[in-house]
């Protein structure tokens, strides 16, 4: 049996989103994971949730999307995955300017880092 692998985690204010993935015969299974610490603040026990699993690449983003996860701070995103994060990223966040905030700030700059991507000319533009 396959073992599964986290694709893509973002941390959030109390809390995580992680995308994983696991290799079948012939493609790829992905679930998200929310972990969500803020009930702490009330009380209450903290929530861990799973979603249903799924099988497209499509799919798997759309999971992320219940979400604003491009917008959160990227902890990891798997060296096999990197290609296809930063592009779901690109086009995440593609109305924000990178040059207009500094470089910690501005979430397009960290996704560069994390996955691994250096400046040229078909980076540069979100």
């Amino acid at each position: 049996m396959c073992k599964s692998k986290v694709i893509v985690g973002v941390g959030v204010e109390l809390g995580s989103i992680a995308l994983h993935g696991m290799e079948a015969e012939r493609d790829w299974k992905y679930w998200r994971e929310v972990n969500d610490q803020t009930p702490d603040l009330l009380d209450k026990e903290p929530a861990h949730t799973k979603s249903a699993t799924v099988d497209t690449w499509a799919a798997a983003l759309e999971l992320l999307d219940k979400y604003r996860w491009a917008k959160f701070y990227p902890v990891f995103v798997d060296p096999d995955f990197k290609r296809r994060i930063w592009d779901a990223v690109k086009e995440r966040l593609k109305d924000g300017s990178e040059t207009s905030q500094s470089k910690w700030e501005h979430p397009l700059k960290r996704w560069r880092t994390v996955c691994g991507i250096t400046h040229g000319p078909e980076e540069t533009s979100a």
